[in-house]
């Protein structure tokens, strides 16, 4: 459709879907009196193509990927006068995006079977769920402070606890909008019957 002006995508004709993991962990003592770990963590994954429907072509699609990672650290104080320390701290974040092959407005056309017994509708341009992205951050830190009483009989204990998440979502449908044709003449004579667009 002359409306339609897509722009030089790179569309993967094969069906991929990735996957990363990893885990990392260090123990350190320093000294007598400290105990030191870290922690950390890694999950991503990419997969496309998506959201292709089977009479849509194949640039209606796109790609996902989600990423989400963390780190923490313990750090565990023991001193002779029976008080004991213990600090824990940590880090995460979830990052999740999807990106259409095009960008440029989708396009449907309604194909009427003869005998007006069946109706498909085909699918071109770009996709109405794409972009979309989401991203959750989270912080947080714990400390106790504890005194163990000389004969072991009883347990003193003062802890703080602080914890921070910051949440994003883009999840606008329809951005470029949507041209709609009641048939293929109508496609074939650039005379769509609506135009819908999610402006805000």
């Amino acid at each position: 459709s002359a409306q339609i002006r897509p722009n030089n995508a790179t569309i993967n004709p094969n069906a991929n879907n990735d996957t990363y993991n990893g885990i990392v962990r260090f123990d350190v003592n320093l000294g007598q009196v400290h105990t030191l770990t870290f922690t950390g963590s890694y999950n991503g994954n990419n997969r496309e193509p998506q959201r292709i429907g089977s009479t849509s072509l194949p640039q209606v699609g796109g790609t996902s990927s989600g990423n989400s990672g963390s780190g923490g650290l313990r750090m565990t104080s023991r001193f002779n006068n029976g008080m004991i320390n213990a600090f824990n701290g940590g880090y995460s974040i979830n990052d999740n995006s999807s990106t259409g092959y095009l960008v440029a407005p989708a396009g449907r056309v309604l194909n009427t079977s003869a005998g007006g017994l069946g109706v498909t509708t085909f699918g071109f341009g770009g996709n109405s769920g794409f972009p979309q992205s989401s991203t959750t951050k989270t912080a947080e830190v714990q400390n106790e402070l504890s005194l163990i009483s000389p004969m072991g009989a009883h347990r003193w204990a003062l802890g703080l606890y602080g914890n921070t998440t910051n949440y994003s979502q883009d999840a606008t449908n329809n951005r470029y909008g949507t041209f709609t044709y009641n048939s293929l003449a109508d496609f074939a004579s650039n005379t769509p019957a609506s135009f819908t667009r999610t402006l805000v």
